[in-house]
């Protein structure tokens, strides 16, 4: 009797502390809050959502949102990815960063209808390290140091057909010339908005592009694969990957004295001239795009008005 109830007792000691381990989100560098904070128990469950309709059920919210099921919640909820610069400094240092393919090149996506959910991989185990045919396990990108960046997830599945330039990804992903005429040698790995948002390449953030306001101008810009120089002008691009119609940021001759090699980041102290859309008077004469002045931000960015 008494070895039962010991066993009893080491079987639910460890259950409990099981529990504690479990998240409503499945990987780090997820919340199911839509304000892209990070989450604490006691923020709840998040939203509930129904796996037939996945990304489309958690619009409305972060970037990436897919509909996962939760061990936590015991069913479905919305997922995001941390996009406040607060969050993502905070995974950062601790080494929980969403791990990054190198030179900007094409991660695998574990679903087609939320293409930014990336598979990690183990690279130790050379007979099934996880990726399927065409994909190979690659070393992360952003791990700065042996703890910081992407440290605790340090592999995924990456297209090595896109791993020798940025400009072999836009057109090995038909970027280049559907949208994009000519591929740029160097891509932005990711963008700093003021205490709004930090926003990575590939990123889906359709769903919150009125948070970005004329007050959060790009204070931080990390590049890909290129050492910054502080003399130079930079060309900051923001567009719709899925269609060529929508250009959300141009920002051209952006300088940065405040740069730091080794991080690969300009902070921008002159944003130069933007750029914006404007329509003009016949369908004939098609859409222009005329100097901003000040910044312009994706949040104020609306469709021009129809032809006449």
């Amino acid at each position: 009797m008494i070895a039962q109830v010991v066993r009893c007792l080491i079987i639910f000691s460890a259950a409990v502390s099981i529990a504690a381990e479990v998240k409503v989100c499945p990987y780090s560098w997820q919340t199911p809050k839509m304000d892209g904070t990070e989450w604490v128990p006691a923020d709840g469950d998040g939203m509930q959502c129904f796996p037939n309709l996945r990304a489309a059920a958690c619009s409305g919210g972060g970037p990436n949102a897919y509909c996962y099921f939760s061990p936590y919640s015991w069913g479905y909820r919305c997922c995001y990815d941390l996009y406040t610069p607060a969050a993502i400094t905070s995974l950062s240092t601790n080494g929980l960063e969403k791990p990054k393919c190198p030179l900007g090149s094409k991660a695998l996506s574990t679903s087609s209808s939320s293409p930014s959910q990336v598979l990690s991989c183990n690279i130790a185990n050379l007979k099934n390290q996880g990726c399927p045919v065409g994909y190979i396990c690659t070393k992360a990108s952003n791990i700065p140091t042996a703890t910081t960046g992407a440290a605790k997830n340090p592999y995924l599945c990456c297209l090595p057909a896109t791993a020798t330039s940025i400009k072999t990804t836009f057109n090995v992903t038909n970027l280049t010339p559907r949208i994009v005429p000519v591929a740029p040698l160097y891509a932005i790995e990711s963008i700093t908005f003021g205490t709004v948002a930090t926003i990575n390449q590939g990123d889906d953030f359709s769903f919150i592009k009125t948070s970005f306001t004329d007050a959060d101008n790009p204070t931080a810009i990390i590049l890909a694969g290129y050492t910054p120089v502080a003399t130079r002008f930079y060309h900051l691009l923001v567009f719709d990957a899925t269609t060529n119609k929508d250009i959300l940021l141009f920002e051209t001759d952006i300088t940065g004295t405040a740069v730091t090699p080794a991080d690969r980041k300009i902070v921008p102290t002159n944003l130069g001239h933007n750029i914006k859309p404007v329509p003009v008077a016949t369908k004939a004469s098609g859409y222009e795009y005329t100097n901003g002045g000040s910044y312009y931000s994706p949040g104020a960015l609306t469709d021009p008005a129809p032809y006449t």
